[in-house]
């Protein structure tokens, strides 16, 4: 097989790498692969992996592994790593709350980081407080595997337009 210079560059680059780090990039073309089969773009979602495990009226669970790549300097899942999981739980949640077709957008979102995740399954949850005409009010919690509360959210979610 005949191989362009960048080819061959690529391909000695990942061989170079350690095996976590291969099968990190093999997951990620994996996901990325199963978006295409999809004939959709690839999302955010595909690149951190994330799951949508349960999606009910105001009440939502979403799911990630802390891969090495979502880990800060300190081998940490990074901040915004976990702000983007409790964005998604409540942000799914107050979607559900309006209907298939809404529109809504973070208008605002506080976290509070309790404990390090390091490892594993993080869970996000997410609920409806109130809905009113215009706004959204939701909280959420993101859980390790051992399901200690690492993290704690408060956001407003503004709907630009209700279900059609």
């Amino acid at each position: 097989m005949d191989l362009t210079r960048e080819e061959r560059d690529l391909v000695e680059r990942f061989r170079s790498l350690g095996e976590q780090a291969r099968e990190e990039l093999l997951s990620l073309s994996e996901r990325l692969a199963a978006a295409r089969k999809k004939q959709k773009l690839p999302h955010y979602r595909d690149l951190i992996g994330e799951e949508i495990v349960r999606r009910e009226s105001g009440e939502t669970e979403v799911r990630i592994t802390a891969r090495p790549f979502l880990l800060n300097r300190s081998g940490v899942v990074h901040g915004g790593v976990l702000c983007t999981l409790m964005d998604e739980a409540i942000g799914w949640a107050a979607y559900n709350s309006l209907g298939e077709g809404a529109q809504l957008v973070t208008a605002e979102l506080k976290i509070n980081f309790l404990e390090a995740a390091t490892s594993g399954t993080l869970t996000g949850h997410g609920r409806v407080i109130r809905q009113g005409k215009h706004l959204v009010v939701g909280e959420g919690d993101v859980l390790d595997h051992d399901g200690r509360r690492v993290a704690r959210g408060l956001g407003t979610w503004m709907i630009i337009s209700p279900r059609p």
